[in-house]
C-alpha cells in the first residue's frame, strides 16, 4: 500500500504544474511534505484528508441527499 506520493504524482492528481507545488512550498503555503534526497514526498493520508475537507458541492446539485457545510 502506497503511503506517500511524489511531487509530480500530486501535480498530475490535481491537474496542476509541479512548478505550482514548488512555488507553494517556497511561499510557505504548502501541505506537509518531506524531502528525501532531492525528491519531495507528500503523505497520501494528508492529501486525501485535505481533498475531502475541500470538496465544494453546489447546493442545487445535491442529488445525494447529504448535508454540506456552506
Amino acid at each position: 500500500m502506497k503511503t506517500h506520493i511524489s511531487e509530480k504524482e500530486l501535480a498530475n492528481r490535481w491537474s496542476i504544474s509541479y512548478r505550482t507545488l514548488q512555488r507553494w512550498r517556497s511561499d510557505g503555503g504548502s501541505l506537509p511534505h518531506f524531502k528525501l534526497g532531492k525528491s519531495i514526498r507528500y503523505p497520501l493520508n494528508i492529501i486525501e484528508t485535505y481533498e475531502s475537507k475541500n470538496i465544494r458541492i453546489p447546493v442545487a446539485s445535491n442529488m445525494w441527499g447529504l448535508e454540506w457545510e456552506k
